[in-house]
């Protein structure tokens, strides 16, 4: 385009307004350029002269070209110089061509493609993407000899990639636009640095901090938001409950009432009210869950985070922390036990002991594959709320160093989104995206290997179960005594059920014919050990019975035989779904 003298038609300095906005332009169409190489492309108080003719327009700066516009695609586009260049190579991208083609290049001639430096890529991959990445007809390139950092040229691809990966390297491949030694080049003082400039190492590692920081101000943005968001949602909540609570308690009086009714033969319930008197145990657990979250959200503690969705399930627990006394004192045993002699009866039971213990980590990763085995396709999609606290938290007992269950917060991941986010990028499962703070797994990688050699029985742990045999004689604070029922049935039914709602309920019933007393401490005993919302319900047929949201039939079971004593022969399970 320059092997020819300029033919400018005008030849004007530019209005503060119009640098300015230059100034903008060139920031703009180039971010990677730092403020320090613009000083020096641009000093401060210096004039720039617009060179205009119909095809370009050049800005120089004391008597140095440093960007031209060039008419391409029906509008006017910008451009660096090689003097620009060699100031701040950084700013555009390059392809490498054989060193001796610059005064050919000189005199006018396109850049065939077998002047193009082309590197041995590896089978399966694009030379084309691998040597020059992907590119449109028209885009413009620096052009830098092979074995040299100086930018001899600047030139337009001829072809688009696809074009040039069927053309191969043949006929020509780049327009030149603009080249050391043309006319626009002898316009300034013709001059090549020997070495590259440091400067543009500096800002690119400025213009990818610019961008990180960018990133992290928009994640503070977003989770602002998310975290107001959840604020008004549970102010709505605080404003709403007590109304959603005196609701569903006036509808279980009502159907405390039909009971009434029906039991004394009053009435005979026809298939609605039967209806009603099913969602006895449904409302008892609904009013228990708004109770419980309104407590967590008006009555936080130091170890407690309020979920952002009631979906999202409490993730700590309280620890007592141990002491710098507790610590040494242990310290110590430890010590004497290794140097004593007389405590050798005992060296087996502690190296039995440290066997046993387990990294949270590590168990936090058992109880998920665990759960993955057991958890069935017709549960998915699933909440990972839901899955975290019905299917993950209860395996932990039964697993070694599980006895005090998960403690999240222990682990390196701090919540349990950030661990399930883990393993869906190793392709255990899949999981969706609902919206801020609603995630779902969808799909369960069974064929992944970690999951296949996963054998549970390595990592149960060691439990102390009573013989499947009749108890006698155990007169403990509410444990059964070893006397069967003498009215009534003589087994305690868990039976899983399938209510109105899509909702899957677990009820243990016939507790207390068995002398066991449903108070308070066991509720909350129970909920604990559970993560869930526990009710005690009157259920028809069936007495005072508990009442615990989800499919916990096979854990309630082996609740029933360990915490009670009961012999697994009279605890009798029913995990048909009604």
């Amino acid at each position: 385009m320059f092997a020819t003298p300029l033919q400018a038609t005008a030849c004007n300095p530019l209005k503060s307004s119009e640098s300015k906005k230059l100034r903008r332009q060139i920031q703009n169409k180039f971010p990677t350029i730092s403020e320090d190489q613009l000083a020096e492309i641009w000093p401060a108080l210096s004039q720039v002269v617009l060179q205009k003719s119909k095809k370009y327009s050049i800005y120089s700066i004391e008597d140095r070209p440093v960007f031209l516009e060039v008419f391409q695609d029906g509008q006017m586009q910008l451009y660096p110089t090689l003097y620009t260049l060699q100031i701040a190579p950084q700013i555009m991208e390059t392809v490498t061509i054989h060193p001796g083609l610059v005064g050919k290049l000189n005199e006018g001639a396109p850049l065939f493609l077998p002047g193009l430096v082309v590197k041995d890529v590896e089978p399966g991959k694009s030379w084309v993407k691998e040597n020059f990445g992907t590119f449109d007809k028209g885009e413009v390139r620096v052009l830098v000899e092979d074995g040299g950092w100086a930018p001899v040229a600047l030139a337009s691809w001829s072809m688009s990639s696809s074009e040039l990966e069927f053309q191969g390297l043949k006929g020509k491949g780049m327009d030149l636009l603009h080249c050391r030694g043309d006319h626009l080049w002898k316009e300034g003082h013709g001059r090549v640095p020997k070495e590259a400039p440091n400067s543009a190492v500096v800002a690119v590692d400025l213009f990818q901090r610019k961008i990180a920081l960018a990133k992290e101000q928009e994640e503070m943005k977003r989770q602002q938001h998310a975290e107001e968001i959840r604020r008004q949602e549970q102010a709505k909540f605080v404003e709403d409950a007590p109304r959603l609570i005196k609701n569903k308690k006036k509808a279980l009086r009502q159907i405390s009432d039909l009971k009434e009714k029906v039991k004394s033969g009053t009435i005979t319930p026809n298939p609605d009210q039967v209806q009603k008197l099913e969602r006895e145990p449904i409302l008892a657990q609904e009013i228990a869950d708004i109770e419980m979250r309104l407590n967590l959200i008006l009555n936080p503690t130091p170890s407690t985070e309020v979920p952002d969705t009631w979906e999202e399930v409490l993730e700590d627990e309280k620890e007592e922390p141990v002491t710098a006394q507790e610590t040494e004192t242990n310290t110590d045993q430890n010590d004497n036990i290794e140097s004593s002699e007389d405590v050798s009866d005992t060296l087996p039971e502690a190296q039995e002991a440290d066997e046993d213990k387990v990294s949270m980590d590590d168990l936090l990763k058992q109880c998920f594959c665990y759960a993955l085995q057991q958890i069935q396709d017709t549960e998915l999609p699933i909440l990972i709320s839901t899955f975290y606290a019905q299917h993950m938290i209860p395996k932990s007992s039964e697993l070694k160093g599980g006895s005090d269950g998960i403690q999240i917060k222990q682990t390196k991941f701090k919540k349990i989104g950030n661990f399930l986010d883990e393993m869906s990028r190793e392709d255990f499962i899949k999981m969706v995206t609902e919206k801020a703070g609603v995630q779902r797994i969808t799909k369960v990688n069974r064929s992944h290997p970690d999951l296949v050699e996963f054998n549970v029985t390595h990592y149960l742990a060691q439990r102390d179960v009573e013989p499947d045999s009749e108890v006698t004689g155990l007169n403990k604070e509410n444990r059964w005594t070893g006397q069967l029922p003498k009215k009534g049935t003589k087994f305690v039914n868990v039976s899983q059920k399938k209510v109105k709602g899509n909702k899957n309920i677990t009820v243990v019933s016939n507790m207390e014919n068995f002398g066991i007393r449903l108070d308070d401490t066991l509720k909350k005993e129970l909920a604990k050990k559970f993560s869930v919302a526990v009710s005690f319900t009157d259920v028809p047929g069936e007495g005072m019975s508990i009442i615990v949201q989800g499919k916990y039939y096979q854990q309630l079971q082996q609740w029933v035989t360990e915490r009670f004593q009961i012999p697994k022969k009279y605890v009798n399970v029913n995990a048909k779904k009604k």
